[in-house]
């Protein structure tokens, strides 16, 4: 984060409202250290603010999200169903914040011979 609005970052599929983690399709974790999903907020990590780098880490073959700060990595903050479908894309919402971001992608692929 830039400065020391609120912020709470993460991935949300095409459908979500632009209130992350508000609805069904959006997941995200914010500033005051609450994961959200469907509405609910629940404690989870640790606060976050300016200065702070957070990693969003979508891993799609073993169906979670999980979220790390300044490279500390938190356990999995949400399990997907394995029978999700469709898209999910990096997001955020703000408020009265400045965030920098960096779109760099992590690819393991693994194959057994």
């Amino acid at each position: 984060m830039r400065d020391e609005g609120i912020c709470r970052v993460g991935w949300a599929s095409q459908a979500a409202n632009f209130d992350l983690g508000k609805d069904a399709h959006g997941y995200g974790y914010g500033g005051t250290a609450k994961k959200a999903h469907q509405g609910k907020f629940l404690d989870f990590g640790e606060p976050f603010s300016k200065g702070d780098v957070v990693g969003c880490h979508l891993d799609l073959n073993h169906h979670k999200i999980e979220f790390s700060k300044n490279g500390k990595t938190f356990p999995t903050a949400f399990t997907l169903p394995a029978t999700r479908s469709g898209a999910l894309f990096p997001a955020f919402a703000m408020k009265n914040a400045e965030l920098s971001v960096n779109f760099g992608i992590w690819l393991l692929i693994s194959a057994t011979l």
